[in-house]
């Protein structure tokens, strides 16, 4: 794992720099009203990967997001599913993050921490099929110890 010296402060908006690399990280809405979140972006080698955190979408996260090439986004909700009133912004479905990605030019989406009533056969078949409705490029689910190159 890459050591990104004076990176454990938090402090949102902050960009990080190394020979050769970028970390620039965002604090944006959490799906849970009470909680905050952060998004981060890494830079390298003409390179770039984002995980939005457990967010709703928002300008900051979406800034963080364009042209990148490898975005990991939660998905807490299928388009049939109805919004929780506490969630604001609300938490997107699987096709809103494929239209998001879609927009600001993202190569490939990686769905994760998928909501227990979605992390089934029938869930996934829906959600996957939802976003790929929305976003013509790669997409697929992050399961945990995966590797994905960049």
């Amino acid at each position: 794992m890459a050591h990104f010296p004076g990176a454990g402060d938090n402090t949102a908006g902050v960009a990080f720099r190394g020979p050769g690399w970028n970390l620039t990280f965002y604090e944006v809405p959490d799906a849970q009203p009470a909680l905050e979140c952060m998004a981060f972006a890494v830079e390298c080698n003409g390179r770039k990967f984002v995980h939005s955190g457990a967010v709703g979408l928002c300008a900051d996260q979406t800034e963080l997001t364009r042209s990148e090439d490898l975005l990991i986004h939660c998905c807490y909700r299928l388009d049939v599913q109805s919004l929780h009133p506490d969630w604001d912004p609300p938490m997107p479905s699987s096709y809103e993050i494929g239209g998001m990605a879609k927009a600001v030019g993202v190569r490939t989406v990686l769905l994760t921490r998928l909501r227990t009533e979605i992390d089934t056969h029938l869930g996934r078949i829906v959600a996957v099929g939802a976003f790929r409705e929305a976003f013509p490029g790669e997409c697929g689910l992050a399961e945990d110890l995966d590797t994905h190159e960049v």
